[in-house]
Formats: C-alpha cells, sequence, structure tokens
C-alpha cells in the first residue's frame, strides 16, 4: 500500500505545471509553546496569542539575520507549578524540543536563573487571606502564621491571636476548570495529577476562594485568593495583614507585601536559532507595548512602573 502511495505522489508531482516549481515556499507556522502554572492559567493563558489576535493573519518576524513569514500559532500548556514546568523543560532539551517558554510565578533559585533567561517581568500578583469584617485576624498576623493556618497545622483561630466567635479554621482555596493545582502560602504541588495540594485536611475548594462565605459573616472561614481577583475590599470582610503590611496595589506592586511575587516570561538558556529568536523578539515586542499593559490591567495584574 505504502508502494502504491508513493508511486501516486511521483505521478501527481510530475503532472504539475511546470511554474509550480517556482512557487513560494510555504508559510512557517510560528508557534512557542507556553508552560502556564495552574495559580495564574486563567490571568495569563491569553498571552502566547496577544502577538496576533487575527486568527490566521500573515506576520513577517526577523530574528538572527533571517526573516519568516508565517501564521501566529503559538500552545499555551497547563504545568502544576512554576517548578514541574522548568524542571520538565530543562529534562527535555536534549529532544531540541520547539521553541519554548514558561511564564513563572516565582522568584527563580539560583539554579534555575543559570538555566533559563528572563524575557520581561509581565506583572505582579500576590496571595492574600479573607476573613468576615471585625474578625481578630483583621489587626493582622505574621506570615508564618498564615501559613500555618492554610497548611492545617493551627485550627484555631486562637492559636495566632484573639479568638473568634466561632474559633474553628475552615480553609476554602480557589479552584477552576484544572482542579485546585495551586500554590498558595508556600503550599506547593507535591507532583502528579492526582496527588492531593497539602491544605489543610479539611480545606475545601470554591470557585471564589471563600470570599462569599467571608462575607455572609462565617468567623470561621479563612479564605484565600489573590489580589488580582479581588483589588478592593469586598463588603462583609477584611484582607488580613502579614508581618504588618497590608495587601494593597503599592505593596503588590513593590513586592513588600510577604507574599506579592513577580511574574516573569522566561525562555531556555540551551541553544536557539534565528527562528526561535524572531519568535522571542515578536514576544518582546509585544511585552513593551502599550496594548499590553491595558490587557493585564484588565486581569487585575499590577505593573511595574519603569524607573
Amino acid at each position: 500500500m505504502r508502494r502504491l502511495l508513493l508511486a501516486a505522489l511521483i505521478l501527481a508531482a510530475g503532472a504539475l505545471p511546470a511554474s509550480a516549481a517556482a512557487a513560494p515556499a510555504p508559510l512557517e507556522s510560528f508557534q512557542i509553546q507556553t508552560f502556564i502554572p495552574g495559580r495564574i492559567w486563567f490571568q495569563t493563558a491569553w498571552i502566547p496569542q496577544a502577538v496576533e489576535p487575527r486568527l490566521g493573519a500573515h506576520r513577517r518576524l526577523s530574528g538572527g539575520g533571517r526573516t519568516f513569514k508565517g501564521i501566529w500559532n503559538p500552545v499555551a500548556i497547563s504545568t502544576l507549578s512554576t517548578r514541574s514546568g522548568l524542571a520538565g523543560l530543562w529534562r527535555d532539551r536534549r529532544y531540541r524540543p520547539p521553541t519554548t517558554a514558561v511564564i513563572a510565578d516565582t522568584r527563580l533559585t539560583a539554579k534555575q536563573r543559570r538555566r533559563f533567561a528572563p524575557i520581561a517581568e509581565l506583572f505582579r500578583d500576590a496571595d492574600v487571606l479573607v476573613v468576615a469584617a471585625g474578625h481578630p485576624a483583621c489587626a493582622g498576623i505574621t506570615r508564618a502564621q498564615a501559613q500555618a493556618v492554610v497548611r492545617g497545622r493551627v485550627t484555631r483561630w486562637s492559636a495566632v491571636g484573639p479568638a473568634a466567635a466561632d474559633d474553628r479554621i475552615r480553609v476554602r482555596h480557589p479552584v477552576d476548570g484544572f482542579g485546585d493545582a495551586e500554590s498558595r502560602f508556600g503550599v506547593l504541588h507535591p507532583g502528579g495529577l492526582n496527588k492531593r495540594i497539602p491544605y489543610a485536611p479539611d480545606a475545601k475548594g470554591a470557585r471564589d476562594g471563600g470570599v462569599a462565605a467571608a462575607a455572609a459573616g462565617d468567623t470561621s472561614i479563612a479564605a484565600i485568593t489573590s489580589w488580582s481577583r479581588l483589588r478592593r475590599v469586598v463588603p462583609g470582610t477584611c484582607v488580613v495583614p502579614l508581618d504588618g503590611i497590608a495587601p494593597s496595589d503599592a505593596t503588590v506592586g513593590d513586592l513588600s507585601y510577604p507574599e506579592a511575587f513577580p511574574v516573569t516570561y522566561l525562555r531556555p538558556r540551551f541553544a536557539i536559532d534565528a527562528y526561535d529568536r524572531a519568535l522571542y523578539a515578536a514576544m518582546t515586542a509585544l511585552f513593551r507595548s502599550e496594548r499590553f499593559a491595558g490587557l493585564v490591567a484588565r486581569t487585575g495584574g499590577i505593573v511595574r512602573q519603569p524607573s
């Protein structure tokens, strides 16, 4: 069957008019495989496509002294965490993968910095703890105490300060279409799709991270969400200060709030060719544009102003 197919292809090629031999080279399919942690998926999954929002539009890209013409066709891939995304990409480098990138939601370790180069910082965000208005924790707790609450190491509010009306601690964490693959308050995914995130043993997921339950006056609730999703104090709640610092656009923007983190676009440091450089240059141009800053602002991320 394969021989018949090959013969048919040869005959078909011979039947083509002579002008077909001079036809232009086919268009490139400009594709970056971008790995994105679950914690920031909904804030950033749109970014790979933003270079060319017009589906099927032709573009010319230049890099390494060469020019390419093609169609922007990126792929966004959800990963459990920045750590797992970076580790997997580095492990597979020997197979010369396609052009790749990672959107990181943590500060990099020294080893990670040796392996991956930042192209741009995209925005800043933070994990926040929300409780009912008038709750004793509204006066603030330490970062270590917040992490103990989230992990279930303490189960009574009186263990981290004055007792609440309902002294139990009931943790609520955010979930989305990918489940609860989140990294909040130092709670890291243990790896493996079927493994549970080590929140408090009786913690439950909620689309809003439990903010509505806290707003309803339930003083047992410790709701976890991000500043980008909140950006304001919901009536009936307060956002808990950590180590004496309350989250705000200013304290998240300068990373002084203890649970604030930068979101950075990274590329591997292993060998890249002219094609890779052209694609990374297109992403760099996007990140420097006013349009991109406006798009990020809609997601609630804090864009740091250049000094």
